[in-house]
């Protein structure tokens, strides 16, 4: 009956973890205190362009763990009637495609959690609204993390691949180990306990900061509203695995399994505040994010600014290196991620990109609308020019090439893809019906729904003028990179394309001002670069 003992537990558990059942303490104390204990103690603040952009980022990347929640749950059913005791090489590439999605995801999150646990606000609207993004970051993390470690408990050979070392997508070895270790830390779950009780205490009074935030946001109440149904799956999950684990005394055996690792040195990135998995960080970036103190980008003037856009037309593709972007560790090569250019309004109405000529290319009256508003966007919501389209984290968005240059270019490659002005007007209507799409965690270019960088530009220049790109297999997956499409125009189509301009470091390794390369010195550099003898 020992079972039936651990089920009514559990279920007991359940109706307990959420808010619903808090009662109201008029009395309670600040919650963001308790979650961000922290704030206000260092030179970090955030405003509402800040918090807008990690909203729409949470958005893909909880879309993007239920996706992989699915998916791990039909590979675990397959395992189990499989009779086969191995993986096929390509069953094993399917596992290492998707730990590697999971494993960033979690990082994604924990960036999130972290940085608003020690950043503040400039009013307590802003950072309350902050905080809700932290709690739920965190809180799908918990999740996840704790479903991820609940369903393989018993798959050792699975487990094993899971912590093998996986050098080419960046993962160390341990990773099953570490996101089981994180989320079953009695610190951490204490830790989260403490602030879960206090946010719903305040959730129960009506004149609380927070309470006000749900009842003025309809988008922050639905956040809250799911997370009830979070934290109490995780603690289900987290139960499961230590009753799984150690059926006798599981929070006792737990804590010195812990103070066990800890006394080993903790190798496995352990610890709440810590990077969860491991990998290379916070892959997910865009250009609203904060660059890395350690990351030496590249320092261009606001004259190099407006030198570049001066060279530059609409449908031009931008090849960069941009330290943060999740392409960074999937694809190899000098080049990581592809921009197009759309320049400004006044351009892309030269270019013809008209109003009765959107409502003419449209599937439906709303996505016409929606065409003109875009192509009529003059600025981001943070008041750069907007005039780059490109996939990141929270999709295929509208971007300021002014922006990026002031936070994420290592390198930079401008090529004017050679069309004709109708082929040219073709690329950017289909460009600005990509925008709002999906980003594609998965890579997958044979999925028109979903979109990486380099997959927006390869759907709207393929079989225009002269172009006609082949995909290349990579980790299992058929893709095309920013390496591949310079390969494809320097060593088999020179025509394709015309060479504008290379940005790159100097020589002198302290030496961070950008250096400009333009005409044939410019085109000789960029041969020698990518290592391709020119013709």
């Amino acid at each position: 009956m020992k079972w039936m003992s651990g089920i009514l537990f559990l279920t007991a558990l359940l109706c307990l973890a959420g808010c619903s059942t808090t009662k109201e303490d008029k009395k309670a104390a600040d919650w963001i205190l308790y979650f961000s204990p922290s704030s206000g103690t260092n030179d970090v603040h955030y405003s509402t362009d800040r918090i807008s952009t990690d909203f729409s980022v949470l958005s893909a990347l909880s879309a993007e763990l239920d996706s992989l929640e699915n998916e791990w749950a039909v590979l675990n059913r397959e395992l189990l009637f499989r009779e086969r005791g191995y993986g096929s090489d390509l069953e094993n590439k399917k596992v290492e495609l998707m730990l590697f999605r999971f494993t960033n995801a979690l990082d994604s999150l924990w960036d999130m959690v972290a940085f608003y646990r020690s950043a503040s606000a400039p009013d307590k609207h802003v950072q309350t609204k902050g905080g809700i993004l932290g709690m739920r970051a965190e809180l799908e993390y918990s999740y996840h993390s704790s479903r991820f470690s609940a369903l393989f408990h018993d798959q050792k050979k699975l487990i094993h691949l899971l912590n093998t070392a996986h050098p080419s997508f960046g993962i160390s070895e341990g990773a099953y180990d570490r996101i089981t270790y994180n989320v079953t830390s009695i610190d951490y779950l204490e830790r989260l306990d403490l602030v879960w009780y206090s946010f719903c205490r305040e959730l129960s009074n009506p004149d609380s900061e927070l309470s006000k935030v749900r009842n003025m946001c309809p988008e922050y109440a639905e956040l809250i509203s799911e997370m009830d149904g979070l934290h109490a799956g995780a603690h289900l999950q987290t139960e499961y695995i230590l009753y799984a684990r150690w059926s006798h005394f599981p929070e006792l055996k737990n804590r010195l399994a812990h103070d066990t690792i800890a006394k080993t040195g903790d190798e496995m990135a352990g610890g709440w505040n810590k990077s969860v998995t491991g990998t290379r960080g916070f892959v997910f970036k865009n250009v609203a994010r904060m660059k890395s103190p350690t990351s030496h980008i590249l320092i261009f003037s606001d004259t190099q600014t407006e030198q570049i856009k001066s060279l530059l037309q609409p449908g031009d593709i931008l090849l960069t290196y941009t330290a943060g972007y999740m392409s960074d560790v999937f694809l190899p090569g000098n080049f990581k991620h592809g921009i197009t250019y759309i320049g400004t309004v006044e351009q892309r109405r030269k270019a013809g990109l008209t109003h009765s000529l959107l409502n003419e290319r449209a599937v439906s009256e709303e996505q016409g609308s929606r065409l003109i508003k875009e192509v009529e966007t003059s600025t981001t919501p943070d008041g750069y020019p907007a005039n780059i389209i490109e996939a990141v984290a929270e999709g295929v968005v509208m971007h300021s090439l002014d922006k990026l240059l002031k936070t994420h270019i290592n390198r930079l490659v401008v090529i004017r893809p050679q069309f004709t002005e109708q082929e040219r007007l073709n690329q950017l209507v289909l460009l600005f019906q990509y925008v709002g799409a999906p980003y594609d965690f998965k890579f997958d270019f044979e999925d028109d729904a979903f979109q990486c960088c380099t997959e927006v530009v390869y759907r709207t220049t393929d079989g225009k003028g002269s172009i006609d790109f082949s995909l290349e297999e990579m980790k299992g997956r058929w893709i095309l990179s920013a390496d591949d499409i310079l390969h494809y125009h320097l060593a088999d189509n020179p025509k394709a394309f015309e060479f504008i301009l290379l940005v790159d470091q100097s020589p002198d390794k302290d030496n961070y001002n950008a250096e400009f390369h333009t005409g044939e010195a410019g085109l000789a550099t960029l041969y020698e670069l990518m290592e391709i003898r020119q013709p």
